[in-house]
């Protein structure tokens, strides 16, 4: 499907959620690098995205894997950022290429100067660290507008498109 969507539009990226047990599985970094043989595509059209809590479940291991990973050219991304452990640290010693930060962050932004001051940071630490900053959850054009005045040029949300079928997303990506 990603191939073909890549006919439509010729710079398509797919992110892929990743979950504890996944990471777990011996088998799912060699089916993850067969599966990106098998599709045909070049691996950078790829994003692996994992929760902060994912990451520190084991991180030797992880770590090892996702450069790996990274070595090939997927991307990967810290999901939900905010939510869980929320250690600097670990956006410092793992190899993330994108930092997406939680709505509960964006919520708490809309509602006091301190929250949208923690959200300047956060996109400011990211890109500091040569990350892409996408904010999770985006609804309303004042959400859209606080996140540009933070520095935050990507977002996701209902506000740009609601979940959809395969076909209607094949529809959208031809109208679009």
């Amino acid at each position: 499907t990603c191939k073909k969507w890549r006919e439509i539009v010729p710079d398509f990226k797919m992110s892929v959620n990743v979950s504890s047990v996944q990471i777990k599985d011996m088998e799912f970094f060699p089916f993850v690098r067969e599966a990106i043989k098998r599709i045909g595509v070049p691996p950078q059209c790829g994003t692996l995205e994992l929760t902060e809590s994912t990451i520190v479940s084991d991180w030797n291991f992880i770590n090892r894997q996702f450069n790996e990973f990274r070595d090939q050219g997927v991307q990967i991304a810290m999901d939900d950022f905010g939510t869980g452990y929320s250690s600097l640290a670990l956006l410092q010693r793992f190899p993330t290429d994108t930092l997406k930060i939680d709505r509960a962050i964006l919520l708490e932004a809309e509602n006091s100067v301190r929250g949208a001051t923690v959200l300047k940071e956060i996109i400011g630490f990211g890109k500091s660290l040569g990350m892409k900053v996408i904010c999770e959850g985006v609804e309303t054009a004042a959400q859209e507008e606080l996140l540009l005045r933070c520095g935050c040029h990507l977002a996701q949300g209902f506000k740009f498109a609601e979940p959809m079928s395969v076909q209607e997303f094949e529809h959208f990506l031809k109208t679009h």
